[in-house]
């Protein structure tokens, strides 16, 4: 964002001439070095949110001699760019009733959470459901539960979590348990 930095006296007057120094959270980007008032008693500079830069809220202070103005900047979310979905055990024995835990996190493209996104999850139809899923948290996660059901095949199968167009997968398998018995004709 470009900065418009006037300096006035008690009376508002401009005042030239006058040197500046700036302040902003390293957490929130960087201030271009300012140079003294020009004639009209103003300086310009830019402010640059940097790649990689924190979600969060701060103040940018220009300092002139004693005098302090002050302006708040807030860092927001972009747009959700990546789903990462883990599933803990990816593996499950066939109708033993276990279940696994399921977490998507939702980051934009500088690695940010993205908060609020609502997410959907789908599995092949003969694996189960994944329930208790919803919307992401301020750190970007949501969790929820794969639960297999009475599904008693072995099968191999993706988890995906959806938010619009953009998804994210998670290999899962159904398993058969040691061997319990043996039947012979």
């Amino acid at each position: 964002s470009h900065l418009t930095i006037t300096v006035v006296d008690t009376y508002t007057n401009r005042v030239p001439g006058m040197p500046l120094t700036s302040s902003l959270s390293s957490t929130l980007g960087t201030v271009s070095p300012l140079s003294a008032t020009n004639p009209s008693g103003q300086s310009f500079g830019t402010w640059t949110a940097s790649a990689g830069t924190t979600v969060g809220s701060g103040m940018l202070q220009v300092g002139a001699g004693t005098a302090v103005g002050a302006t708040p900047v807030t860092l927001t979310f972009g747009a959700a760019t990546t789903i990462t979905v883990q599933v803990n055990p990816a593996t499950l024995i066939a109708n033993s009733g276990a279940t696994a835990s399921v977490t998507a996190t939702v980051v934009d493209t500088y690695s940010n959470p993205v908060a609020n996104a609502t997410l959907t999850a789908t599995i092949p139809f003969t694996m189960g459901i994944v329930s208790n899923l919803g919307a992401t948290n301020p750190s970007g996660h949501a969790s929820g539960t794969w639960d297999p059901g009475g599904s008693s095949a072995h099968r191999n199968g993706l988890l995906s979590v959806s938010n619009g167009s953009l998804t994210g997968t998670a290999a899962i398998t159904l398993t058969a348990g040691e061997p319990h018995g043996i039947t012979l004709w």
